[in-house]
């Protein structure tokens, strides 16, 4: 967490055209993450308008995942180098229209979360942000972000939030929601 710092609202909403709201969660540990993520997704699913379009990066990800099973009334779901696991079974979030995954293969972060304790961190989490999704959710539409013609490589777990090439990356997802690629 960053305290909004690297946030892509502005950049996204003007991509978009879509109103934007960033929500902070603070500084967790990893070993936190087991008992503190459900309290935190509790909370945020009552933020949480229906149609709203969630997006999250990292443990974000995996928070909004939480707030939707939570009963979160959201349409879609935007995972940035999400740190769930790469077969997660999205068919438990049955009201979402659309899942939109962004993902590289040197994110170094997500291999860490696959591989630790599951007593110790967030059962759900994994290596996605790295591998991408390989269930079979057809409402699941993902980009390899280092491999992606006429846009910047994007290589590590927060990469898709590093200047100059986070604005690029947030006009094309951004325009991906407001053409309706969903």
């Amino acid at each position: 967490d960053d305290r909004g710092k690297r946030s892509l609202a502005p950049v996204v909403a003007e991509a978009s055209g879509l109103e934007v709201e960033y929500h902070e969660y603070g500084n967790l540990w990893a070993m936190e993450t087991r008992f503190r993520n459900p309290g935190i997704a509790e909370q945020f699913a009552k933020e949480v308008v229906a149609g709203d379009i969630l997006v999250g990066h990292s443990n974000g990800g995996c928070l909004w995942v939480r707030a939707i099973m939570f009963g979160a009334p959201a349409r879609g779901l935007v995972l940035l180098n999400p740190a769930l696991a790469d077969d997660f079974d999205f068919g438990l979030l049955p009201n979402l229209e659309f899942i939109h995954i962004y993902y590289n293969d040197d994110d170094d972060a997500v291999p860490w979360a696959q591989r630790s304790p599951h007593i110790l961190t967030d059962p759900f989490w994994g290596d996605m942000g790295r591998d991408g999704y390989r269930g079979t959710d057809w409402r699941a539409w993902q980009t390899d972000c280092e491999h992606t013609r006429g846009l910047p490589a994007l290589r590590g777990h927060s990469a898709i939030l590093d200047q100059p090439a986070a604005n690029e990356w947030a006009d094309y997802w951004g325009g991906a929601l407001s053409l309706g690629r969903v």
